[in-house]
């Protein structure tokens, strides 16, 4: 009989995303497991390879573009509305660009793979493809 996972896949992912924005995209996996609280072996039997556990640590979050309830669209002043759009872009982009860029460096992958587990996501629309 198997042991229970202790540690969920999400929690061993964000320590690996954490690790990998640190160090870079060569960081051993020794060092993302000793992270995440794991072995080396967990990572492996998990994820398979060190190159899908960088994919799918780095892999872009869930773009969801559409404005949260209570966006200003159409609501006060213009500066205001440009502002709050502004803002909006720099937290987006603060987040998504640095996995990105990793991914990009890494000459494992191209810009299409970031996409390819999930097309719904990619950035261009799907008559281009």
């Amino acid at each position: 009989m198997a042991r229970p996972r202790s540690i969920d896949d999400e929690t061993i992912l964000a320590a690996a995303r954490v690790v990998l924005l640190r160090d870079g995209m060569n960081a051993p996996t020794s060092a993302i497991a000793r992270a995440a609280g794991v072995s080396e072996g967990t990572l492996f039997k998990r994820f398979g390879t060190k190159l899908d556990l960088l994919h799918k640590a780095l892999a872009l979050p869930d773009p969801t573009w559409p404005d949260p309830p209570g966006e200003p669209a159409g609501q006060g002043e213009l500066r205001e509305q440009l502002e709050w759009l502004y803002l909006r872009f720099i937290k987006y982009f603060r987040e998504k660009l640095p996995p990105m860029m990793h991914l990009m460096m890494h000459g494992a992958f191209t810009p299409e793979d970031m996409f390819d587990a999930d097309p719904a996501h990619s950035p261009q629309p799907a008559w281009l493809r």
